[in-house]
């Protein structure tokens, strides 16, 4: 299966929920504007997430395989850059 590569949008938060680390093995999540819903979970090797928390970031990375689990669910991005976005609500 070829990487598939991704950009999106959103607020970048904790993950509260430990079942949702768990399955992800990572406490970082993608809220998408609209309804403040987990988008993504996250993970990086190439960014320190945590510097972002609380804000409204652009990213691109690639779609882990095998999430998400079941329909429904969040997808899981392994991010390759991140950066703040500035956006007027």
């Amino acid at each position: 299966m070829e990487d598939q590569q991704v950009e999106t949008e959103g607020r970048l938060e904790e993950i509260d929920d430990a079942g949702s680390r768990r399955l992800y093995g990572t406490e970082w999540a993608l809220l998408d504007k609209e309804e403040e819903e987990v988008a993504y979970a996250l993970k990086s090797d190439a960014e320190v997430l945590g510097e972002y928390a609380g804000q409204h970031v652009r990213l691109s990375g690639f779609l882990v395989e095998g999430f998400p689990v079941e329909a429904g669910e969040p997808g899981y991005i392994s991010v390759m850059e991140i950066q703040e976005a500035y956006y007027s609500e």
